[in-house]
């Protein structure tokens, strides 16, 4: 079972999703994907070298050679042969818009703090929830008489 691929990052929304030849009758279509349209545009419209413009889709230059070399396959046979050229699809995340993940809690023993004046028999745990649902300043050490009643 191949790895699943991880998601590579582009700049913008294609402004075009298809072109189509005109005065031809079309021959088929094929495909060109979001991630192989930001390389063509890296490399051939803002004019990048390989090693900048992959950085800026966060993949190895090697990757982002087999990319662009697809995209330029694709788009060479499109104009070649006459077909449908349609941008759709691929794995890639818009820069800038990426999903974050809430933080998780740290797994394993928590460190833990005693009550004043109750030992280390009450312990208040990491997460802020005291025992018996008392705070700190609620809990009278042993032996202390309550001076408001008797």
């Amino acid at each position: 079972m191949p790895r699943p691929k991880k998601p590579r990052f582009v700049s913008e929304s294609p402004v075009l999703t298809s072109f189509i030849p005109e005065g031809v009758p079309v021959s088929g279509e094929v495909f060109l994907s979001v991630e192989e349209l930001e390389a063509i545009r890296l490399s051939d419209v803002e004019g990048r070298d390989q090693e900048s413009a992959a950085r800026r889709m966060q993949v190895s230059r090697q990757t982002y050679g087999r990319i662009l070399a697809t995209a330029r396959g694709t788009i060479g046979e499109a104009l070649v042969t006459g077909k449908a050229l349609r941008i759709e699809g691929g794995t890639y995340e818009m820069r800038g818009r990426r999903q974050r993940r809430p933080r998780r809690r740290a797994t394993g023993a928590a460190p833990i703090e005693t009550i004043p004046g109750k030992g280390v028999d009450a312990v208040q745990r990491c997460d802020g929830r005291w025992p018996m649902g008392q705070r700190p300043g609620s809990l009278k050490p042993q032996g202390e008489v309550s001076s408001t009643g008797p």
